[in-house]
């Protein structure tokens, strides 16, 4: 599940309003992972996300409400990353930070009215794990 956190605001002559949009995503990626040679274990990946809206919650300056309307269920998204993995005895240790940005406007274009703005999303994901082998070969 991949929260995402949207704070827009703008400034009128005497008045502020602001708006906070918590949104959780399904996200399901599809990557493509291309290794260097041993035994420097880096690599570099790209795909693409499909990200299915779970729940959304709209703060303002006045209330906050659980709303689904308007934003749209289904976002996909490119991304693509780097990492490396470090060869303990038959197992690995990795580290790798992947970068993922929206490809479409969250709000539906048909409720988007008077919204003039078109806010996508992004991620940056930061991730540490330790493979073991569970059979012969390379991971």
């Amino acid at each position: 599940m991949m929260p995402t956190d949207i704070l827009y605001q703008f400034d009128l002559a005497y008045a502020t309003e602001w708006y906070s949009i918590d949104i959780s995503y399904l996200s399901l990626p599809l990557i493509l992972k291309v290794t260097g040679t041993s035994p420097s274990h880096l690599y570099v990946s790209g795909g693409f996300e499909f990200n299915f809206l779970l729940e959304s919650t709209i703060v303002d300056s006045l209330q906050t409400r659980d709303s689904l309307d308007g934003i749209d269920s289904f976002e996909g998204a490119a991304l693509f990353g780097v990492g490396g993995m470090l060869a303990l005895g038959n197992n690995y240790l990795f580290c790798e930070g992947r970068y993922s940005q929206g490809l479409g406007d969250i709000f539906l274009k048909e409720k988007k009215e008077d919204l003039t703005v078109s806010i996508k999303t992004t991620g940056l994901m930061l991730m540490a794990g330790f493979l073991f082998r569970l059979g012969g070969g390379e991971p």
